[in-house]
């Protein structure tokens, strides 16, 4: 019997090892006779890179798959709707890192071919382009006009210009919204046949001129934004900027095509050095402000919620690359907005990856002038305290979250359970004096109202003087027996009387009285 079984071990590892030895199309060939493409992701995805690369880069109908017919799935449970997310992410970053080497190659190209050209040849054909591109303001876009932009771009090194990015002429993001994105809630196959040949034709655009990303349209009247705006708002709010209709549906051949041109089109700004320095921290805005906003679609969740993270973990890497420690006010002041935003909608995983991951935001806690203002908005609401007690429990700890104005925050609005955290954490901090030399009990008597009792009967409990004095001259028992405490006294003597009445015996007559 173990001969048998040891038998079948080695069979079983042979098999698997001359599996993985096949020639990748021989393997292409088996996949497609092992059924559905949901079975053949889950049994060979994640085995090994080889593997891998055929199923996402290789394997016909993946990609279609991946967009298309899981899109259409209409019940997904939980256990698949994680995986399908984890296979997307995987896509969408072997996709970023193959359009990285595509930008490479490409960029190179089009520098040694630009560098052969005389300055009479290059001025004639930026202009060429330039009078091609033109020409869109007023036809319709062909396929032959949009290989000739191409061919201009990839073949002869044109490169487009664009001096002036304002709304009031036709330019870049214009022709974006008008020929590509507005396709992106139009389900109709028959206008399908020109997704893919616009996005290669917007490709060639931005790889010729890095600055057309920067070029504007209307966003209101006498408000616009640039082409990344517009980009960002197709992928997180699912719809045309011009246009809502009444029942929003997607088609997921544009959203593909959209995914691919942002992620190709942030690698060109990644490969160029003279861009705007700024990029990484509006871009990181600029999504955060438009996440959650869109609840309607649930037909194509797995999958976008799968792309849009994963686009957002690229911008957030964008933003540790900057190597910035910090915001100026401005900033600070918008990402404040954005985090009672996102506590709002309950995105708890994103809250602490921001934390976790971006200086510039454990700058922005850690400034005392933002304590207030962020301390209600984590204790406004049960998402908020669930992600103030995770930071307590991040490593490393930041100062924030054990220093005396924090602490005499929560002692005034009363919050024991984060008390106890923070006294936990650092217990010095039960010794710790306000400006006004009171101890956290002499300060929970003058300064809080309300029911005070058990924080005090806490505060005792793990050491906190009661014979310790302010600058006025008080102590614990001196300001516990106020006129406004008389109630607070009550509760206190009734349940703590012989702690008290040890630590101090003039309080006899007091304890008498409570209980006439």
């Amino acid at each position: 019997m173990e001969v048998m079984c040891h038998s079948n071990e080695v069979s079983t590892k042979n098999m698997s090892s001359t599996f993985e030895t096949l020639s990748d199309e021989i393997l292409m060939i088996v996949f497609q006779y092992m059924g559905d493409m949901c079975t053949i992701l889950r049994t060979f995805y994640g085995l090994n890179q080889h593997l891998n690369d055929i199923l996402l880069k290789k394997l016909p109908h993946t990609i279609q798959y991946l967009f298309f017919e899981l899109s259409s799935s209409i019940e997904i449970n939980s256990k698949l709707h994680l995986y399908l997310q984890f296979l997307i992410s995987n896509y969408i970053k072997e996709q970023y890192l193959e359009i990285d080497n595509q930008v490479r190659s490409l960029r190179r190209t089009f520098q040694i071919t630009r560098e052969k050209l005389s300055e009479i040849e290059m001025l004639n054909i930026d202009n060429e382009l330039q009078a091609e591109f033109f020409n869109l303001q007023t036809t319709v876009p062909t396929i032959q006009s949009i290989k000739h932009i191409q061919s201009l771009v990839f073949t002869s090194a044109a490169c487009i210009q664009c001096d002036n990015h304002e709304p009031n002429q036709f330019n870049f993001t214009k022709a974006l919204n008008r020929f590509l994105l507005c396709r992106l809630n139009d389900t109709n196959p028959a206008n399908d046949l020109l997704i893919q040949p616009l996005t290669h034709m917007f490709q060639a655009l931005i790889l010729s001129n890095i600055d057309v990303l920067l070029d504007r349209d209307y966003t209101e009247i006498e408000e616009s934004s640039t082409a990344w705006h517009f980009l960002f708002y197709s992928i997180y709010q699912l719809q045309y900027w011009y246009y809502t209709p009444p029942d929003i549906s997607i088609n997921m051949k544009c959203y593909q095509a959209i995914t691919q041109l942002l992620l190709f089109a942030i690698q060109c700004h990644k490969q160029n050095r003279n861009v705007n320095q700024n990029w990484a921290q509006e871009s990181l805005f600029n999504i955060l402000k438009m996440i959650g906003e869109n609840q309607m679609i649930k037909q194509n969740e797995t999958l976008i919620q799968a792309v849009q993270r994963e686009i957002l973990n690229i911008i957030i890497e964008e933003n540790v690359l900057t190597s910035i420690l910090s915001w100026q006010d401005e900033q600070n002041n918008t990402f404040q907005s954005i985090f009672s935003k996102l506590i709002q909608q309950n995105q708890v995983d994103i809250i602490l990856q921001l934390y976790r991951e971006l200086p510039t935001v454990r700058s922005y806690f850690n400034q005392s002038k933002h304590l207030i203002r962020n301390v209600n908005i984590l204790t406004g609401s049960s998402t908020g305290r669930q992600i103030f007690k995770l930071f307590f429990d991040e490593e490393p700890l930041q100062p924030w979250l054990v220093n005396r104005e924090l602490f005499f925050l929560l002692l005034s609005k009363k919050e024991r359970q984060f008390l106890e955290k923070i006294l936990k954490l650092s217990p010095d901090l039960i010794h710790t004096k306000d400006e006004n030399g009171n101890n956290p009990l002499v300060y929970i008597c003058l300064k809080v109202r309300g029911c005070r009792e058990r924080i005090i009967e806490y505060l005792i409990r793990i050491g906190c003087d009661t014979q310790q004095r302010n600058h006025n001259g008080e102590n614990f028992f001196d300001a516990i027996q106020m006129k406004s405490n008389q109630n607070l006294l009550k509760d206190v003597l009734q349940n703590n009387q012989n702690q008290l009445l040890e630590i101090n015996s003039s309080l006899v007559p007091l304890l008498l009285a409570t209980k006439v």
